[in-house]
């Protein structure tokens, strides 16, 4: 009898060695568990700085040559350039500049659709960096409350905490593959602009052959009676297009080329608009 009552206590206090033993690896584990997400914080926090500060430089960047560009090919002044790059990427459109140079409306259209797009994007990208520290900071807070209730209640706060949160990182670690899926988007913006731009030339061609159509029923005006209808710069010399015919009224019409067709139907399209008296 007193052997087996040794035996017992011997396994009795066994088993309680082994429960601190347990309590006390589960602690070391939730411990553990905290300092790697510490770790994942500061790493996702210095990922996303340097994710915001190449978007926003490359914006600025982007910004900078356009309206430096615009500036050099139209004659105007630096800060005119850079001016009117951001009231086209912004699509305000204010239109009291707008550039007369045939190759740079093209280089206008190109500039005007990369950049509009890269601004929704650099706006995505924000808010996705925003979203991650507020979640990595959020995760932190409740890991040193989950260790502080560790400290008062014992083992099972940190085995609850474990347990709780792998299908969560498990569910992090299986959303960025939903969206990754497909062409990237370096592969899928050069399809986008020339769908876009095919579609506004089908729109441009219907648009100059009614222009052509309504002009051809008018007036039209000889060579001797055509007035310039849009000067550049409000100098007479450089006229950009003349009237070639009037209506009943009086009032000047001509016929609008296809190139300059496009130009409107893409800006329309882009919601830029330049509305403006120069253009009438």
């Amino acid at each position: 009898m007193r052997k087996l009552e040794r035996m017992g206590t011997e396994g009795m206090s066994q088993m309680v060695k082994t429960a601190e033993i347990a309590a006390s690896k589960v602690k070391t584990l939730g411990e553990m568990a905290q300092i790697e997400q510490a770790e994942k914080y500061e790493s996702d926090k210095a990922r996303n700085r340097i994710r915001i500060l190449i978007t926003t430089t490359v914006f600025f960047a982007y910004l900078l040559l356009g309206g430096g560009i615009f500036a050099l090919a139209e004659g105007w002044d630096w800060a005119t350039g850079i001016y009117f790059a951001t009231v086209t990427m912004s699509t305000v459109g204010y239109g009291d500049i707008v550039p007369r140079t045939p190759w740079v409306r093209v280089f206008n259209l190109f500039y005007s659709f990369i950049g509009i797009a890269y601004v929704g994007i650099m706006a995505a990208k924000l808010l996705v960096a925003l979203k991650s520290l507020a979640e990595a900071e959020l995760r932190l807070a409740m890991g040193r409350v989950s260790t502080a209730l560790e400290g008062v209640g014992g083992g099972d706060g940190a085995g609850g905490s474990s347990s709780t949160s792998s299908p969560q990182q498990q569910q992090q670690q299986e959303e960025p593959k939903k969206w990754c899926s497909g062409l990237p988007l370096w592969q899928k913006a050069p399809i986008w602009i020339l769908g876009f731009v095919l579609i506004q030339m089908v729109f441009a061609a219907i648009f100059s052959a009614l222009s052509h159509s309504f002009v051809s029923s008018l007036t039209p005006l000889p060579p001797e009676d055509q007035f310039c209808m849009a000067e550049l710069n409000d100098d007479e010399e450089t006229c950009i297009y003349n009237a070639t015919a009037v209506d009943s009224l009086g009032n000047p019409y001509r016929v609008v080329p296809f190139d300059e067709a496009i130009w409107h139907t893409c800006i329309t399209a882009m919601t830029i608009g330049y509305a403006s008296a120069q253009q009438q």
